[in-house]
This record gives structure tokens, C-alpha cells and sequence, in this order.
């Protein structure tokens, strides 16, 4: 009996595993991963360590590159001639079909991304590469054309993506764009958009068409094998096909546009629009109309989203991505290249020419003048196509040949709500006859107070060409104070008011819209003491006191909480559809800026930032079913969440009945029965509308969810992304998980078996 306990005893299962070494084996495992961890730090070490400074980058244009020079080292090897066509130009002086063909091609998320593709962010955890996908992004073919040579290896990879990083964290995203449009490779020894747009269509970059444009964004990726001039090749054509469809997509371009574009490559031309049959939208149940019935839905509707300090660091972050400006960056003057540049740009007049003949101030048709036939494609209110002679009369109006080499900026407030236009003319311009709605030229409303910077006139004085924050056009000279920097700036200073209804009026009949700050004097029982900024006889700025009741006024920034973003949105139902916020009405967009002005959220004009500013919620790539984009839905916060479909945007609302609806401005959708639902206001419909038309619902069409605010907890944002990855890559994860952790307990299972067997062995042995 003795004998069997202690025999028990020395095959316990402890004293085995202490016996065998397994405790022993396992700290061994520990210190090799350890020294593998060390030895993968210290790689990632070496390769940021020889990764070359990038911060010289943001103000000194490079004056060689890493491709340049291995292109010609190669040539000088082979005996071959050397030939370079390289000319720098500055952003300003490329043409904007030629940025947005770059991004629409190359890296379709580059103003959205933040230096992460959302897609591909757990596929490669580092800045901009995606290694598992063979593709790269703009930041990271910038790295490679400017510091690596062409070489397919893991480690070049890996220092393109810590180049990328540095590129992103150190310049804007309009550097790396002017940067990139510069050193692209375009064909042999040819260098950057200038050089390109020259040798192939004997033009500079800033009058590049857009059929121009698209022609040459489709070869970056092979320039040595395919021309812009050969459209034969079938790869080259489903580029065409592709890049001319994300611009549209996306809103850079206009359907009108697009198709001039097809006919251009490809020698296609669309039917005719049908004729329309309009039908009334159903009437939707009352509740849904009430602010009060969404905000009874909602836990925290009083929880403040984001602080004054937070919005304005979302409001710089909104300026950066979205390639806005600070007017009150500018230095003194502009050249005067760069002030032509962003009236042509403005103008849609592509083919200007760059000066122009005078006689005596009487204009003279100069032979430099190329008017294409898709200027020729506009209408006027007559429904009559607009001449030859009406573009060079528009052209003499623009009075570019007075612009000098160095234009003085000046500043000036707004002094009444007005209208923007693309040329300084106040009339209907249609895209096509009968289009009576739209007004091709409009750019935008602007309100009273807001400050611009005055960059040029018109050659009959009445109109000033100015620039804000988002946007630039013509503007009635009769509606500006000018002033100076400093002024224009510091308004409305504080104490100031915020109008918080849909428009309100002055004791003294001054139309005041939402958003609109005004200088506050004196706070009385029945009212408030103001500062009307206005026009005096000598054309600059003065104030001039009036009266404004207290209802549908805030003294400051409302608070930014969910109750308050929906009572704001409310506030606007029923208001008049507008393209571009002409006249007293609302697009989209100009919907979605004033209810957010209210808090001091200074969104972008164009529905697309707007949808791009913010805080990622979900993506989805066109055609994506609509059942498939619900599982996000509860990730959409209401009152605070832009649902973004190409060339709409619209608030999200909540949830009825398990249905999801929104408010927005909306002017139509077309139904199953291919008619239109014709809505031309501010509406709460259901998402659901517009199911079984040619377009689809709004749910199936929408491609952006975004949150208006800003996350600073980077970790948490991680984490958010992590599971949306998870999410859409769940079977792969799953898979991939399971099978390392059974091949680890498979691998620690044998260790301790084999073990546990050389003991049982030797226990034999000291038996016998």
C-alpha cells in the first residue's frame, strides 16, 4: 500500500508538468517572442530612422526627384539621349478636371481618408499603404516618385508607407496634390501636369478640357505603354469609362458635362431627355412633421455633441480637408496669374486666353480666343442657345487685360442677403431649354455680414470678383462695405447675436436669415440694440443701429445637442427648393450649412465635403443594396448624422415604424413608374422614397454616413474602425482567428505530450 502511494504520488499530474520542464519551455517562448517583438521594432525603427525630412516640403519645390533620376541614370547606361520636359506651376494653375480625374482615378477617398483608407486601415496598419491590395495611393506614389526607386520588394513598401505618414502629418492636403501633379510620371521623360498638357494637347494645365483631363489621368498607371492620344486600346477605354463616372458620381461634374465628355471619347451621345409626368407626393403622417416626436425618441437629446473650443478645431479640420481657405491668410497682394486663374475657373471658360486687346476701351475679337462647342451649350431665358458673340461679350465684361502682375486684396462685408454667380451677369442661364429651375451660373447665396475678399472688377464696375472661405464668384459691387483686413475679420465681435429662425427683420425692415451674426449694443426686456453693417456713400463699411425682438434670436452660439440641431432643422420645413440658394430658397447643402451655422459649425458649401468633414460612420460603394446598409443604422446619431448620396445630402431624422426617414431640401425623385415626385422644398420623407425608379431609393443610393463632430480619442476611433472591418470582413476574421489559435494549443497540446511521455517512460524504468 505504501509502495502504490508513493508510486501515485510521483505520477501526479503537477509534479509531471514541473518535471518536464514545461514551465521551463514556456519562459523560453516568452523571451524568443520577446526578441522577435524587439527585433520588428527595431526594423521599423531603421526604416523611419533612414526615411528622409519632409518638412522642407511645405514652402521649397523639389528641384530633383528620385524617379527623374532613375530614369535618366538608366537612359545615360544604355547610351540613349537624355530628354526632360519638367515645368513647375502652382496649384491654382491646373485645371480642376485634372485634380479631381487625379483623385477620381487614383485615390477616390484622398480628401476623406485622413491618411487612412477606412477599407484597408486593418489590412495594413500603416499610413496609406495597401500592401495586401498591390494598389497606392497619392501620398504614397508622392513618397516613391520623390525619395525611392522602382523596385516590387516588401522593403520599399514599407518605407513608402512611413514617407506617406510623414507626408500626410506634415503638409496639407493641397501641397501633396500640387506636389504629386508635378513629379507624376506622364510618358517618357515627361514630368508633371504642365509638361504633359503641353506636349500632348499643346496647352498649359489650366485650360486642359475635361475630355483632356480624363485622357490623362487614365495612363498614370502604365505611361510608358499607353498614349492619351490612343483611345483604341480597351483598357485605356474602360478608364475613360470609369474615371468619367466617379466624377459624376461624386458631383464634380455636372450630368450635362458628363455626357459631352462620353461624346468627346468616345463618340457617344444620349438621348434626349424625355418629357416628365409630375405627380404629387403622398402626404406623410402629421407626427413626423413635429421636431418634438424625433427628439421624445432620443435618450441624451440635451447632451452637448461639441464644445465651442472642439468646434473650432472641427471647423479648422473642415478648412484643411476640404480645401478651403482662410481669406484672412492672404498676403497683401496675389499675382495677378493666380487671380485669372480663379476667374476662368469660376467662369467655366477653359479656352481664355490669358490677355486681351484693347482700342481705345472698345473690344477687338481676339484671334487667341478658342471657343469650343461646349461653351456654345447653354441657354438663355428665351430657351434660345447663347451666341459666339455673347461668350466674347461676356469675355470683355470679365476685363481680365486690366489685371496687373500683382493684384492688392481687398476686403469687404456682405450688407444684404445676395447672390453669387459663376460670370458677373443677373440673368437666367440654363444647362438646356425649358430647365427654368436652375440656374447654371449660380453659385450661392451669401448672407448679410459675411466677409470676402475682393480680388478684381468687372469692366462695367458693377461687379466684384471675391472669394470666401468656400467658394468664389461674382457678387453685385452694390451689396459689399469695403473695409479693412483687420475689420473684416474681427466682425461681429463680441457680444453678438446669432438669428436662429428662418429669417427675421429688423425694427427697421433689414431681412435677417438663419446663421446670420449681428453685433450686439444693448440687451433690453423687449429686445436687443444692433449694429446693421452697411454701405456708405463713399462705398466702405459702416453701422448704423436698429432694433431686433428677442424671439427667434440667441445671444451667441446656440449649444450644440441633438434637440437643438433638429429644432433648427424644423424650423426650415416647408421652405422653397433653390438651386444654389438662389433668390430666398434652399438647396441641399446651403440647408445643411445654415442649421449648423447656428452652433458656429462652419461646414463647407458643396454636399460632398459636407460629407466628408466629419466623423466616418459608414461607406458604401455604389450598389450596395439597401438592406445591406441598414446594420449600420444604429451607429447614426439622429440630428447629427449627413446621409450623403452622389450630388444630394440630406440629415437623418430616426426611425418610424422600423423605417428610417431624414429631412432635407429636395426638388424631385422619380418613381417606379418612371414619373416624378415633385417635392421643390425643405421635406421629411422616408428613405424608402423613390424605390423602383431608374435611380433607385435614397437608401440604395446613399454612399457617405457622417457624424458632425469630431472624435479626439484616437483610440476609440481605432476601435470603431476595427469593428466596421470586422464587420464587413467577419467570415475571413472568424476563419483566420480560429486557425491561430489552434494551430498555438495544437503546438503547446504536442509539447506537453511529449513531455508528459518521456516521464511516463522513465517512471517504466525505475518500476522495472
Amino acid at each position: 500500500m505504501k509502495e502504490f502511494k508513493n508510486r501515485s504520488a510521483s505520477f501526479s499530474l503537477p509534479r509531471l508538468i514541473r518535471k518536464s520542464g514545461v514551465l521551463r519551455y514556456g519562459f523560453a517562448f516568452g523571451v524568443l517572442f520577446f526578441l522577435f517583438f524587439i527585433l520588428i521594432l527595431g526594423i521599423a525603427v531603421s526604416f523611419w530612422w533612414q526615411n528622409p525630412e519632409v518638412g522642407w516640403l511645405q514652402t521649397t519645390n523639389p528641384q530633383e526627384t528620385a524617379i527623374i533620376r532613375y530614369r535618366e541614370s538608366r537612359k545615360k547606361a544604355a547610351g540613349k539621349p537624355v530628354q526632360r520636359r519638367w515645368q513647375w506651376v502652382s496649384l491654382q494653375q491646373v485645371s480642376p478636371y485634372l485634380i479631381h480625374s487625379v483623385v477620381a482615378a487614383e485615390d477616390g477617398e484622398f480628401f476623406g481618408h485622413q491618411g487612412f483608407n477606412r477599407e484597408f486601415r486593418w489590412q495594413a496598419l500603416l499610413y496609406k499603404v495597401r500592401i495586401t491590395r498591390g494598389g497606392s495611393s497619392i501620398p504614397q506614389q508622392l513618397a516613391r516618385n520623390l525619395f525611392l526607386e522602382p523596385s516590387p520588394n516588401l522593403g520599399r513598401k514599407i518605407r513608402e508607407a512611413f514617407i506617406a505618414y510623414q507626408l500626410e502629418k506634415n503638409l496639407t492636403k493641397e501641397r501633396i496634390l500640387e506636389l504629386y501633379l508635378n513629379t507624376v510620371e506622364w510618358g517618357d521623360g515627361i514630368y508633371g501636369a504642365e509638361a504633359a498638357a503641353r506636349a500632348y494637347f499643346n496647352k498649359p494645365a489650366a485650360e486642359l478640357s475635361l475630355s483632356d483631363a480624363v485622357r490623362l489621368a487614365a495612363i498614370i498607371p502604365n505611361p510608358y505603354r499607353f498614349s492619351p492620344l490612343d483611345g483604341t486600346d480597351e483598357y485605356v477605354k474602360e478608364r475613360f469609362r470609369i474615371i468619367s463616372s466617379r466624377l459624376l458620381k461624386r458631383g464634380w461634374i455636372s450630368k450635362h458635362k458628363y455626357d459631352l465628355a462620353l461624346e468627346e471619347l468616345y463618340g457617344f451621345r444620349s438621348s434626349k431627355e424625355r418629357e416628365l409626368t409630375i405627380v404629387v407626393p403622398p402626404q406623410p403622417p402629421s407626427k413626423i412633421l413635429d421636431p418634438n416626436y424625433w427628439i421624445s425618441k432620443l435618450s441624451d437629446p440635451d447632451k452637448v455633441i461639441m464644445t465651442d473650443t472642439e468646434i473650432n478645431y472641427f471647423n479648422r479640420r473642415a478648412l484643411l480637408i476640404s480645401g478651403g481657405i482662410d481669406i484672412f491668410g492672404f498676403p497683401d497682394s496675389l499675382s495677378g496669374r493666380e487671380v485669372i486663374d480663379k476667374i476662368v475657373e469660376a467662369s467655366g471658360l477653359s479656352s481664355l486666353a490669358t490677355k486681351y486687346q484693347t482700342n481705345n476701351d472698345s473690344f477687338i475679337e481676339p484671334k487667341t480666343i478658342n471657343v469650343g462647342h461646349e461653351l456654345l451649350i447653354r441657354y438663355d431665358r428665351n430657351n434660345n442657345l447663347l451666341s459666339k458673340n455673347f461668350y466674347y461679350d461676356l469675355i470683355y465684361k470679365l476685363n481680365l487685360d486690366k489685371i496687373s502682375d500683382e493684384v492688392r486684396i481687398r476686403y469687404a462685408l456682405v450688407t444684404e442677403r445676395t447672390d453669387v454667380f459663376a460670370w458677373p451677369i443677373d440673368e437666367l442661364i440654363m444647362s438646356k431649354p425649358y430647365d427654368y429651375e436652375f440656374n447654371a451660373i449660380e453659385q450661392s447665396a451669401i448672407y448679410l455680414g459675411t466677409p470676402v475678399a475682393v480680388l478684381h472688377t468687372s469692366r462695367d464696375g458693377k461687379w466684384f470678383f471675391i472669394r470666401t472661405q468656400y467658394f468664389h464668384g461674382w457678387i453685385k459691387k452694390e451689396h459689399l462695405a469695403l473695409t479693412t483686413r483687420e475689420e473684416a475679420n474681427a466682425y461681429p465681435g463680441s457680444p453678438f447675436l446669432i438669428i436662429t429662425s428662418r429669417s427675421k427683420q429688423t425694427k427697421s425692415g433689414v431681412n435677417l436669415e438663419m446663421g446670420t451674426q449681428i453685433p450686439l449694443v444693448k440687451n433690453y426686456d423687449n429686445g436687443f440694440d444692433i449694429n446693421i453693417p452697411t454701405k456708405g456713400n463713399d462705398g466702405k463699411l459702416t453701422f448704423v443701429k436698429d432694433f431686433l425682438s428677442h424671439e427667434g434670436v440667441n445671444e451667441g452660439f446656440l449649444p450644440y445637442t441633438k434637440r437643438n440641431a433638429l429644432t433648427q432643422a424644423f424650423k426650415l420645413l416647408g421652405g422653397p427648393y433653390s438651386w444654389g440658394g438662389e433668390k430666398t430658397g434652399w438647396d441641399c447643402s446651403l440647408f445643411v450649412q445654415d442649421i449648423f451655422s447656428t452652433f458656429g459649425i462652419k461646414l463647407p458649401r458643396n454636399s460632398g465635403w459636407q460629407a466628408k468633414v466629419g466623423t466616418d460612420i459608414a461607406s458604401f460603394k455604389e450598389g450596395t443594396p439597401a438592406k445591406d446598409k441598414l446594420y449600420t443604422i444604429k451607429h447614426w446619431e439622429p440630428g447629427v448624422t449627413l446621409l450623403r448620396l452622389p450630388g444630394h445630402i440630406m440629415l437623418y431624422l430616426g426611425q418610424d415604424k422600423g423605417k428610417p426617414y431624414a429631412i432635407h431640401a429636395i426638388w424631385g425623385v422619380f418613381n417606379k413608374q418612371g414619373h416624378l415626385i415633385k417635392l421643390n422644398r425643405v421635406a421629411v420623407t422616408g428613405l424608402e422614397l423613390g424605390e423602383g425608379g431608374e435611380r433607385g431609393s435614397l437608401l440604395g443610393r446613399i454612399t457617405d454616413v457622417e457624424g458632425v463632430y469630431s472624435d479626439h480619442l484616437y483610440f476609440r476611433v481605432l476601435l470603431e474602425d476595427f469593428y466596421h472591418w470586422l464587420s464587413s470582413h467577419l467570415p475571413r476574421v472568424k476563419a483566420g482567428v480560429g486557425l491561430v489559435v489552434a494551430l498555438i494549443w495544437v503546438f503547446v497540446f504536442v509539447i506537453i505530450l511529449v513531455h508528459l511521455m518521456k516521464e511516463i517512460k522513465k517512471g517504466k524504468k525505475k518500476e522495472i
